[in-house]
């Protein structure tokens, strides 16, 4: 009997271990891709798609996805390419703005 209890102690131990490792090592993600969007999950925090150094550590914190991120993900990105657009249309005002600005400084000076 003792020495089950001792090795449940041991894999407790190293459950924690475990555990605090990943905190240390890991960083709580979200997905953004289309057929995983909002899904939670743990992975490498210096990760990186063209890096081999960083390890591939990934888990999924859920056991199952849900349903409720798979029906916004399409509601988020309209959302997002509506901002995108937003931008770009700001930018070019801005650029637009800037030009006649640069206009009105030259006759301004060609009128001295």
């Amino acid at each position: 009997m003792t020495f089950v209890m001792e090795l449940q102690y041991d894999r407790h131990q190293n459950e924690e271990f475990l555990l605090n490792y990943i905190r240390d090592h890991c960083a709580l993600k979200t997905s953004l891709k289309l057929h995983t969007f909002g899904r939670r999950f743990d992975g490498c925090r210096y990760w990186s798609p063209d890096d081999d150094r960083a390890c591939k550590f990934f888990k999924w914190l859920d056991t199952s996805p849900c349903t409720c991120g798979a029906a916004t993900t399409l509601i988020v990105f309209a959302k997002f390419r509506q901002l995108e657009h937003e931008v770009e249309v700001a930018n070019e005002e801005l650029k637009q703005a800037r030009a006649m600005g640069e206009a009105a400084l030259e006759r301004e000076q060609a009128a001295k």
